[in-house]
């Protein structure tokens, strides 16, 4: 049975929980702030776990406008090389497969074509999860 919990961020329902969604993003576009709640299978996220949700299509990586990319934050910002992240430089946020080898710091399409790449490029979390509305 599922565990009923108080915190304003989960809310499990019979097998489901509300959770809210922390921000909007475009690729290489500043993160926006979102006061939006999606219900998410519960077995799907977990507790510390940042749902943000996608402005525009990104081809290269077969997301659509709409998807919500379920986070899990990497407080000291490892990842492994391939690993699909969300990721920072400055205030811009991007969506792609980690490269971190030969001192490189770099996000790569589905194609490893380099989306971006720059020493300053900070790892925000691991993407465990895409979520598709099924009426598209």
């Amino acid at each position: 049975m599922p565990r009923r919990t108080r915190s304003p961020a989960h809310r499990t329902v019979t097998g489901s929980t509300t959770v809210h969604v922390t921000g909007v993003f475009a690729q290489g576009m500043p993160l926006t702030e979102c006061d939006e709640h999606v219900t998410l299978p519960a077995e799907r996220i977990e507790r510390g776990d940042i749902v943000l949700r996608l402005a525009d299509d990104i081809w290269t990586l077969d997301l659509l406008a709409g998807d919500l990319l379920i986070v899990a934050r990497r407080a000291n910002g490892r990842v492994a090389t391939g690993e699909f992240v969300v990721a920072t430089l400055h205030d811009l946020t991007f969506v792609g497969r980690w490269w971190g080898k030969h001192g490189s710091r770099a996000l790569l399409d589905d194609e490893f074509h380099i989306i971006v790449n720059a020493p300053e490029l900070q790892v925000f979390g691991a993407v465990t999860l895409i979520a598709r509305a099924e009426t598209r």
